[in-house]
């Protein structure tokens, strides 16, 4: 399996569809970079790795993650509007 094809099976499942996914790849061609964040990459780094960058990659992703969970428990727990 490559690694586009489980990113598309772990969007697939519920349990996994939001779980933040980094793309790292040798490829930095337009089409891979398309094809991954059609499937549902979070973010894209290419290698050699940029250890920094793809640090703060990793904190951003995390960071937006977490607010996107908080908002949806918000939501869950504002009363229907009648």
């Amino acid at each position: 399996m490559s690694g586009l094809d489980l990113l598309a099976h772990l969007r697939a499942d519920v349990a996994t569809a939001r779980l933040p996914v980094i793309v790292e790849t040798g490829r930095e061609d337009v089409a891979a970079i398309d094809r991954a964040f059609e499937i549902g990459a979070t973010a894209f780094v290419t290698k050699p790795l940029n250890w920094r960058l793809l640090t703060y990659q990793i904190r951003f992703a995390l960071r937006a993650a977490r607010s996107e969970a908080a908002l949806r428990l918000e939501r869950r727990r504002q009363p229907a509007e009648a």
